[in-house]
């Protein structure tokens, strides 16, 4: 959490440092995302949303309403 809130912190920085600023947040971000924290948070993150899609995948399907719309299922 602490590397989110610096890299929050970074941005509002970077973003009065104009666009040499803007670079070296990029490659801050770059680095940050190779962390075991944050590749940590993406992956729990995406097992939980894959575990949600998992379970409510048989409550959904795609209808032949407007732009494929979702509906129950009967």
């Amino acid at each position: 959490m602490g590397t989110l809130l610096g890299f929050v912190v970074g941005y509002v920085m970077g973003a009065r440092a104009g666009p040499e600023g803007l670079q070296a947040l990029a490659a801050s971000a770059r680095g940050l995302a190779a962390t075991p924290e944050v590749k940590g948070l993406i992956s729990g993150g995406l097992g939980m949303l894959s575990n949600a899609l998992r379970e409510h995948a048989k409550e959904l399907t795609v209808g032949s309403g407007p732009a494929g719309a979702l509906r129950p299922v009967a």
